[in-house]
């Protein structure tokens, strides 16, 4: 049996999609090992997959001084500030994560590394393995939008290609001295390529996209190394049961709405919370609101407003009016898939690229960034997904053509495909 190591970094919403993946190619017929941080062993194991350690604990670390800095940044160069910061405070874990992966891989017949682990590329190379990497979101160069951690807004060809090469150039730098440091480790040898996306251009390293083309239209000058699967989902087995109280709640009235914002750790929790309250009275709408990292719902919620634990998106998504959400791909996946409408209050990092895909699909209301957020915008907002019909088929019809792509299975063929050919030439 062939064995297949998958190593990922990151939040749930990072992890998830990899275990679903995981899932696809076990009842594929291959063994499969995946790499992720020890905060999530018991769900992976769980799922009936083999774990392997990777530094980090991405909950401690987007709590940390740097990691509010990062997600609460006040203005643009509050935000470079912060980035620069968060970045400092990762040297260490990716420096580990690399040797993780070394460790995870071995004796391995395929390596497929998230782009959020970039220096899994070196475990490849040091290993021998083939290998592939995969995104959540579109990285390509492409000249149809900018690099989607700059904006991801048309900026016109010349400007949209641009941002991509700095968007590269960025991230060269930065991991310079710890590639350098690895390959000096495991005596790899100087490195021939200036960035880790020179190396995937010039071997030709597939990416596969974990996105739909029906949220993100493939652009005419697309890489065809870098395929669209569609979205990578774990299907419901149809027993999740959700806490009494919580069914009680959902039959009490009309759909509520949610309000939730994952791993994002918001700088002022109550105030948030508050602003929520007031504007689900000023629409008068049923709210749930999902405690996420940020521990939301610490404050009189009143009986309009739910406070939620840990509920799968998949089955309490499509039970609900709308939804409001910090734009992870995940999550995004997830709304559009239960074809509802959706808001995006962005934090930061690739999340305003998703609102505005949301938007403009018709499927929802412009984004809000967290530092604009007001009730008054908030209780317009749940207002307009409540009642826009015309929002809600749109939300409705584009769910429908999701839910009818089998993502992971798309991705499993690419590996397949990547496995023949690596056995052709050993042939040849």
């Amino acid at each position: 049996m062939r064995k297949i190591t998958i190593i990922t970094s990151g939040t749930r919403g990072d992890v998830q999609p990899f275990v679903a993946l995981a899932l696809a190619l076990q009842r594929a017929g291959y063994a499969v090992r995946l790499a992720t941080h020890a905060s999530f062993r018991a769900w992976v194991v769980g799922q009936g997959i083999e774990h392997a350690p990777l530094a980090g604990d991405p909950q401690e670390l987007l709590a940390s001084e740097a990691g509010r800095a990062f997600l609460n940044p006040s203005g643009p160069l509050g935000m470079l500030r912060g980035f620069f910061q968060f970045i400092r405070v990762l040297d260490g874990m990716i420096l580990q994560q690399a040797r993780d992966g070394l460790a995870a891989a071995a004796g391995s017949d395929f390596l497929l590394y998230s782009f959020s682990a970039p220096l899994a590329a070196l475990v490849a190379e040091k290993l021998q393995l083939p290998s592939a990497c995969a995104a959540l979101a579109p990285m390509a160069r492409t000249r149809a939008f900018s690099n989607i951690f700059l904006g991801g807004r048309d900026l016109g060809p010349v400007l949209n290609g641009a941002s991509h090469r700095l968007f590269e150039a960025l991230v060269g730098l930065i991991l310079r001295g710890k590639v350098a440091k690895i390959r000096r480790e495991h005596a790899m040898g100087r490195d021939r390529f200036n960035n880790l996306f020179a190396r995937h251009y010039a071997g030709r390293v597939p990416m596969i996209t974990a996105v739909s083309p029906k949220v993100q239209p493939i652009p005419a000058d697309w890489p065809a190394w870098h395929p669209f699967t569609g979205y990578w989902i774990i299907d419901g087995d149809g027993r999740y049961a959700p806490p009494a109280d919580l069914a009680a709640f959902l039959a009490a009235g009309p759909p509520p709405l949610y309000v939730g914002f994952g791993s994002m750790v918001d700088k002022d929790p109550a105030a948030l919370t508050a602003l929520v309250v007031e504007a689900a009275a000023a629409a008068g709408q049923r709210i749930l609101i999902s405690k996420g990292w940020s521990r939301l719902g610490s404050v009189n919620l009143g009986a309009n407003v739910f406070a939620l634990g840990d509920v799968p998106h998949e089955w309490l998504f499509p039970r609900l009016a709308g939804v409001v959400h910090h734009g992870g791909a995940g999550t995004t996946a997830a709304a559009l898939r239960a074809g509802v409408p959706s808001l995006v209050v962005p934090f930061g990092v690739d999340q305003p690229y998703w609102g505005r895909r949301v938007a403009a699909l018709g499927a929802g209301c412009a984004p809000i960034p967290r530092r604009k957020l007001t009730a008054d915008a908030l209780a317009a907002a749940f207002a307009r997904m409540a009642n826009d019909a015309a929002m809600r088929r749109t939300a409705a019809a584009l769910g429908r053509e999701l839910r009818a792509e089998n993502g992971a299975q798309a991705a499993v063929r690419v590996i397949e495909a990547q496995l023949a050919g690596v056995a052709a030439r050993a042939a040849s």
